[in-house]
């Protein structure tokens, strides 16, 4: 969560082709798009229902616990023993999903400080949110990027769970938004840089011949 953490070695691609699929900047704060994405989370705070109180209570986990990508990790355990795999394929999977997780949590970091986003409640403290505000900027969500690049690793590997792991994701994003601690367009980006990060460790795997 530090500052730096943007500038680890990346696992399945190099820092030029990281920085290449960097998100686009957000909306600036005061233009009509980003009115519009702070407008619905003080909405939200007013009218957050106890299904989307539950989604944000999950995800957000606390100090020491599961975070997101102890959620996937859980997941992947579930689908290992589900297909019952032997070790060295197990293996194979946590390789792929956290190596693509990793990479997401750089690459994610690096966007954060390379646009330093406030969070909504930095531009309005009027919005009441429904978790803890972390202590990182804005954009993207680390949470839906986290999410995005494990659910494609696992949907490549568990096709027959991918729409399950795609919804995971989602859910994983909207919480933020439940959450208010995120404007939307932080999670759907934060979902696309995800996906691309995922589909990077989907690559090694099948050129390294362990696919």
């Amino acid at each position: 969560m530090l500052p730096a953490f943007g500038n680890v070695k990346t696992w399945n691609l190099d820092r030029a082709t990281m920085i290449s699929i960097r998100p686009a900047a957000p909306p600036a704060p005061g233009t009509a798009e980003f009115n519009r994405a702070l407008d619905e989370l003080r909405d939200m705070a007013k009218s957050r229902t106890r299904e989307q109180f539950r989604i944000t209570t999950y995800w957000a986990d606390g100090v020491g616990s599961y975070t997101p990508p102890g959620h996937w990790n859980r997941r992947a355990a579930e689908l290992i023993y589900e297909k019952q795999f032997n070790e060295i394929r197990a293996a194979r999977v946590m390789v792929g999903v956290n190596t693509a997780m990793q990479d997401a949590g750089i690459a994610c970091w690096e966007t954060k400080l390379y646009y330093v986003l406030p969070r909504p409640t930095e531009v309005d403290p009027s919005v009441t949110t429904a978790t803890g505000i972390p202590n990182f900027p804005a954009f993207a969500s680390g949470h839906s990027t986290f999410s995005a690049a494990a659910a494609e690793v696992l949907s490549y590997l568990f096709p027959d769970h991918a729409a399950d792991m795609q919804a995971m994701a989602e859910e994983a994003a909207n919480s933020r938004i439940y959450g208010c601690i995120h404007y939307r367009f932080d999670s759907e980006e934060g979902l696309k840089h995800g996906k691309k990060i995922g589909e990077f460790a989907v690559q090694r795997g099948q050129a390294d011949g362990s696919d």
